[in-house]
């Protein structure tokens, strides 16, 4: 997220933000094949089938998309077994 968007999260959402971080720290370290998804906003709306997913950090943006799209992304990754201990973000349209 950018700068303006960092500030009101780290002053609200502070410590949940901690803990996310300390459980996907101790989802890496273990010998299990993983898949963190980092969603952009959510919305209630169709799934579209267009969605981006951005694999490394300089390429992750907020940006919003479809839960149905989300959805989409997780099945079809555990359908072809392929986790890969991957943390991509989901979305469609950019913030």
């Amino acid at each position: 997220v950018n700068i303006l968007q960092r500030l009101p999260f780290r002053m609200f959402l502070k410590n949940a933000y901690d803990d996310k971080s300390i459980q996907e720290a101790l989802i890496a370290k273990s010998e299990l094949e993983w898949l963190i998804v980092r969603p952009g906003v959510l919305m209630n709306c169709p799934a579209s089938g267009n969605y981006s997913v951005l694999l490394r950090p300089n390429e992750w943006r907020n940006g919003i998309v479809a839960r149905q799209d989300v959805a989409d992304f997780i099945v079809e990754r555990i359908d072809a077994n392929a986790l890969n201990c991957e943390k991509p973000v989901i979305i469609r349209y950019p913030l």
